[in-house]
């Protein structure tokens, strides 16, 4: 195993001319006489038999993180030169195929039988990534098809979608781990449906064992929860259904496996904060009413100078200072879309300003931190 990857990485790390073609120099080197799937194999029973010793942890870890990053040079290689090989046809016909398929299951094998000395958080080849792509990409397909029906669940797939469309990936190894296993989940609650309407409970279960604690999750959630007791026209009733959705919500177990991201508190967490503010609401003001405006009635909007990108980076300074806790951004960004007009616009939709808070652009920012030199100077 460690001869026959040191024996490919001698060749890919080597400067060939560009009349040359790796592949066919791998096919003569390598002994072809032999098949890929029995180097496969041997290779495989050898990574058992030293696992099996009486290395130390630390020892196993750092051989097998080093033979990690190995194939990930091997496999990255490999992606360049294919790039630019003049015999690509040939290769891919000859050697080229098995010979990176046989890399990559070698990968695949080490972070499903090793995951304890994997390192999850190095970034994936490419060729990694595109493969991984192929299989999200169908299970993508078939959530999409079969959540139309429900309101905005398309924003919660917006993570999984934007890591297809990058042609360039840089994610982890953790993070297309987690976008494959929960898009499978997700497909085995579709499948257990049959031809009835899927569950949206479910789904919310299934993203909170999952931890997908995006703020698309979080607002979806959340929306889904307030549509839900304002069906009831009953107050009384409304807090009964908030109370219900907090007690199923608390018994759901988490994966503490899986994450979506470190930046957030777990999505569980969040949605059980945001119930406990509501019933105390409700169970502090029980006696008052709703303002009921009319279907055709509109507040009026608070007109501003703002562009959309400078409002955006103002509600994102709000959450970055503390000021505003950063579980309430969905609130806020709610609150400023139907509250407040732009410079340009009377209107102003929520994910857009959702999309600014996440990649403002540079001018927005350079005039948002003027505003607030001027607040400062201004007190």
């Amino acid at each position: 195993m460690f001869s026959l990857v040191t024996q490919i990485e001698d060749l890919v790390c080597k400067d060939t001319e560009s009349s040359n073609c790796l592949f066919v120099l791998l096919s003569n080197e390598l002994n072809t006489s032999l098949k890929i799937n029995n180097i496969q194999t041997k290779a495989k029973n050898e990574l058992f038999q030293f696992v099996a010793t009486k290395e130390s942890p630390k020892a196993l870890k750092t051989q097998i993180r080093t033979l990690q990053k190995r194939l990930i040079l091997i496999l990255d290689c490999f992606y360049s030169v294919n790039l630019r090989c003049q015999h690509h046809k040939n290769c891919k016909l000859i050697f080229h195929e098995r010979l990176v398929d046989m890399v990559f299951n070698l990968l695949v094998f080490l972070e499903r039988q090793f995951s304890r000395y994997f390192d999850g958080k190095a970034i994936a080849p490419h060729i990694y990534a595109s493969r991984k792509k192929q299989v999200i990409s169908e299970h993508i397909k078939k959530v999409i098809d079969s959540t139309r029906h429900i309101t905005n669940f398309n924003l919660v797939l917006k993570p999984f979608t934007g890591f297809l469309s990058n042609e360039y990936s840089t994610h982890n190894f953790n993070e297309i781990k987690y976008f494959q296993s929960l898009l499978q989940k997700m497909v085995q609650v579709i499948n257990a449906a049959n031809e009835s309407t899927v569950n949206v409970y479910s789904l919310i279960s299934l993203l909170i064992t999952y931890n997908h604690n995006s703020s698309s999750a979080y607002a979806f959630i959340v929306d889904y929860i307030k549509d839900s007791s304002l069906s009831h026209h009953e107050r009384s009733k409304e807090i009964d259904v908030l109370i219900s959705f907090k007690k199923n919500i608390a018994q759901i177990i988490e994966n503490k496996l899986f994450k979506y991201t470190d930046k957030h508190d777990s999505l569980k967490q969040n949605i059980l904060n945001w119930l406990n503010n509501e019933i105390t609401h409700f169970k502090e003001h029980g006696n008052t009413q709703a303002i009921h405006i009319e279907p055709d009635q509109k507040l009026p909007k608070i007109e501003t100078n703002f562009t959309v990108g400078q409002m955006a980076c103002f509600i994102r300074q709000l959450t970055e200072v503390t000021l505003i806790d950063k579980k309430y951004m969905p609130d806020l960004l709610e609150l400023f879309s139907k509250s407040f007009t732009s410079k340009k616009s009377s209107n102003i939709s929520k994910k857009s300003l959702y999309n600014n808070c996440n990649d403002p652009d540079e001018r927005s920012k350079r005039i948002t931190k003027e505003l607030f030199q001027k607040l400062y100077q201004s007190i």
